[in-house]
């Protein structure tokens, strides 16, 4: 699929109100989903944050798009999750600081 057949096919999914799904162009090859959405800062009560994510589709991700599009979702969910769980007001497991790469939230 060309970027315009992407972004044609990407029009049909909706998710969550407020939740941007768009397809850009990649410099070099294939294309990129953006998902984005404005969140409440977990950090700064009252504030809100805008998060983007990018995820490079190449050929075989534009054959299986809602495969790729709901793991994209499950990855912001996922970052969401650890933003805000808390333990006594503690932050769990912090989903921006360094882990090694066998942590679970490093998957995320």
């Amino acid at each position: 699929m060309n970027v315009d057949e992407l972004r044609a096919e990407l029009a049909r999914y909706t998710y969550k109100p407020g939740w941007r799904l768009t397809i850009a162009p990649h410099t070099g090859f294939g294309a990129v989903l953006h998902v984005g959405y404005d969140a409440p800062d977990s950090r700064t009560p009252g504030e809100t944050a805008r998060i983007e994510s990018r995820h490079v589709i190449d050929p075989w991700d534009a054959e299986h798009l809602a495969e790729f599009v709901a793991q994209a979702l499950r990855q912001a969910e996922m970052h969401e999750l650890a933003e805000w769980l808390r333990y006594d007001g503690v932050m769990v497991d912090d989903p921006h600081a360094e882990r090694p790469k066998t942590s679970v939230w490093a998957r995320w």
